[in-house]
């Protein structure tokens, strides 16, 4: 008897912290937060006035955006924890509006 008590709070421990897992809220720094922007570089030597146009796919997995060097820059990886509307701005207009905005990668194409 005592053993069947012992392994039902073993079971009901283990329901409790399955539950309390299923319904935590995803984390605000989530991978849904990161999106890859396709840019024009009206400063080749300033990333962040680099303006921010359509979000894409990761242009990393092919396509004519895909080098990791070389001429031209032409998306830049972003992310954006507040899902703010950025298409138009510069990076440095993103992240003066929101400090929590930040960029960590940018892909090239040759010239």
């Amino acid at each position: 008897m005592k053993k069947v008590k012992i392994n039902l709070l073993a079971i009901i421990g283990m329901m409790v912290a399955v539950g309390t897992l299923a319904f935590t809220a995803p984390k605000e720094n989530s991978l849904l937060t990161v999106q890859w922007y396709v840019i024009d570089t009206p400063d080749e030597n300033d990333p962040l006035k680099d303006l921010l146009g359509e979000s894409t796919s990761d242009p990393s997995q092919g396509a004519e955006c895909s080098e990791l060097t070389d001429d031209i820059r032409c998306a830049v990886r972003v992310d954006n924890p507040n899902d703010l509307d950025l298409e138009g701005m510069t990076l440095e207009q993103a992240i003066n509006q929101d400090p929590q905005i930040s960029y960590d990668a940018h892909t090239f194409k040759p010239e």
